[in-house]
């Protein structure tokens, strides 16, 4: 049987202010550590969902924009086309070639200006993703964390050689 004195007693006390003492220093402080950790990368991933729905803004203006060179091409084709209808020979061959070179600017300035705007969401999408890369690993990767892994690679390779 176990027999309970004054030792028994005392050390139960002492274990039970041991717990109540790691409750209020230990527990609280790393739960609240934690919740804000959690609301830091809420926000960041927030941001990038922000910086996102903003590039896709911008790609849908570039496209907005494209379609009204578009239409502003095939204004002056067909301009352009009907000033050659009404002149006669050597006027109608001339206005015709004037008009396939319009055209052709205005083909090559729309395949530039999409291209240029394509490469410029593509840079910005690239240059978000990796600030947000590094932001999330940042604050999930400790140096403890990093010297770890440097560590149990050495020790891999020295295995190796």
């Amino acid at each position: 049987m176990v027999e309970i004195d004054a030792t028994m007693i005392l050390a139960w006390l002492n274990f039970l202010v041991l717990l109540l003492l790691l409750t209020k220093l230990l527990y609280k402080p790393v739960l609240d550590f934690l919740d804000k950790r959690a609301g830091r990368i809420e926000g960041s991933l927030e941001q990038a969902q922000r910086k996102v729905e903003e590039s896709q803004r911008t790609l849908a203006e570039y496209e907005r924009k494209l379609a009204g060179a578009r239409t502003e091409a095939m204004q002056i084709i067909d301009s352009a086309r009907s000033r050659a209808e009404e002149e006669a020979g050597g006027i109608l061959s001339r206005a015709r070639e004037d008009t396939e070179r319009a055209a052709e600017r205005a083909r090559a300035g729309l395949e530039r200006e999409t291209a240029k705007a394509r490469d410029e969401l593509r840079r910005e999408v690239g240059r978000l993703s990796v600030q947000v890369a590094e932001n999330i690993l940042r604050r999930e990767f400790s140096p403890d964390d990093h010297q770890r892994y440097v560590d149990e690679y050495l020790r891999d390779v020295g295995g190796r050689g």
